[in-house]
């Protein structure tokens, strides 16, 4: 029987993206999601979600995000969800505070009486039936950090360069074509990560070739000049495409698996090239194999397009490193440059799944900051770039680590490029001690 709620209550989590929200608290409830089994389930109340609501949930799935965009919520709050997970990869996307880990069971309370919610996504806290002395509390330390942030937006159009001047290249991380109306491609050093699934999964079909194209000259035609690395499809791990049974197989493995779908794709990305900065991005990527794999598939489309006379470009293949096996054999790996996703190399690192709670806490591991120096490493005696993607990625907390170890180029929501920026310009890195992984 669901519990009534007598007076102010306060709830302890971990933040997953940081903010502040107020609304009333609205539970989604109905079966536990299970974002790895079934990534586009949908449950019924997230049609019903009012506008500005605090949206509560055992946890959700990336397709649920997708749909809650219309409600426009304050914030997020999950009784268990991940840090690291795409979930929170999508509301640092959006700027959505969000909580994780509040082990409380939301379907077990009584909201009749409605239920106002204050989220702190800095200090990690829910407060439900909030006090007027904590209302006000709280609206303090959401105007000190507003002010912060009007600090980050100012950050915004300059370079991004460590206070002893060392230039930092940071992109952007994309998923959706909507998120490009609040950015400006002149405040990054282009789009590092277009998640191209992200853009299929709410669709009734997968697009052929001249959708895809539609859509990747779309984000070229934004970039204005600014170069842009589309990622080729990765399934699972909570995100499904339309039409498509699940499948075990993540990133380029399963697009090797589907040689027709991964032929439209990249017919699709080798003509959009023609027209702009591209290069692609293989997910997932575990054996030298499938990068010639890949190699042998692109010149077969080259082939195709130009006996067709279509316009086309000879975009470089960017391997994306987000298993501990890849890093540990990273020099047998031959890609035009790297990038390392930190969330899925980190899970499988600790060897648990990545969007399980709970995360591994603040810090990066040793074994993971060994894994991404070696990686590192390699890159710069290629003399190829190589990227840090994920939410650890833009941890401010993180940045001085990364640099540590060698990193200078990071891929970032563009919600966080401002906050990175201003974190970047007060690492002094020649007041750093030796890094160590």
């Amino acid at each position: 029987m669901p519990k009534p709620i007598d007076g102010e209550r306060v709830l302890a989590g971990r933040s997953a993206c940081p903010g502040f929200g107020t609304g009333g608290l609205f539970v989604i409830g109905g079966d536990e999601p299970d974002g790895e089994l079934n990534p586009s389930q949908v449950r019924p109340d997230v049609a019903s979600a009012p506008v500005g609501a605090v949206i509560a949930s055992e946890d959700l799935t990336p397709a649920e995000m997708l749909r809650l965009d219309v409600a426009k919520p304050a914030a997020i709050v999950l009784s268990r969800g991940s840090a690291t997970g795409h979930v929170a990869v999508m509301a640092h996307e959006r700027n959505l505070p969000l909580l994780v880990g509040l082990g409380i069971d939301f379907g077990a309370l009584d909201l009749s009486g409605g239920a106002d919610a204050l989220v702190d996504a800095v200090a990690g806290e829910l407060t439900l039936l909030p006090t007027d002395s904590r209302r006000a509390a709280f609206a303090q330390k959401r105007a000190v950090w507003t002010e912060d942030r009007v600090r980050d937006v100012l950050a915004l159009p300059r370079p991004a360069a460590t206070a002893d001047g060392e230039p930092i290249a940071v992109t952007l991380a994309v998923d959706d074509l909507s998120q490009l109306r609040s950015l400006n491609p002149a405040h990054a050093d282009g789009v590092g990560l277009m998640r191209t699934e992200m853009l299929f999964m709410n669709r009734s079909a997968m697009p052929g070739e001249d959708g895809q194209l539609a859509l990747y000259r779309v984000l070229l035609q934004w970039a204005a000049g600014w170069p842009v690395c589309l990622r080729t499809v990765d399934p699972g791990a909570g995100k499904s495409l339309p039409g498509m049974e699940a499948s075990p197989l993540r990133g380029v493995a399963f697009s090797l698996a589907h040689p027709d779908l991964f032929r439209i794709q990249l017919r699709a990305m080798l003509r959009a090239a023609a027209d702009g900065d591209l290069s692609i991005m293989l997910p997932m990527v575990e054996r030298p194999e499938q990068l010639r794999q890949v190699r042998a598939a692109i010149a077969g489309c080259v082939d195709e397009l130009r006996r067709e006379g279509r316009p086309f470009g000879t975009p470089p293949l960017v391997m994306m490193v987000e298993t501990p096996g890849a890093a540990e054999r990273i020099a047998e790996f031959d890609a035009d440059a790297f990038s390392i996703g930190l969330g899925d190399l980190t899970a499988l690192t600790l060897g648990r799944a990545r969007d399980a709670g709970p995360d591994s806490g603040p810090d990066a591991p040793p074994a993971v900051r060994a894994l991404v120096r070696r990686v590192l490493e390699h890159a710069s005696r290629l003399g190829r770039p190589c990227r840090l993607c994920g939410v650890a990625a833009a941890d401010t907390a993180l940045l001085p680590v990364w640099l540590d170890l060698g990193a200078r180029e990071f891929c970032v929501a563009g919600a966080e490029l401002g906050r990175v920026k201003s974190a970047l310009a007060a690492i002094d890195l020649r007041s750093r001690p030796a890094s160590r992984a």
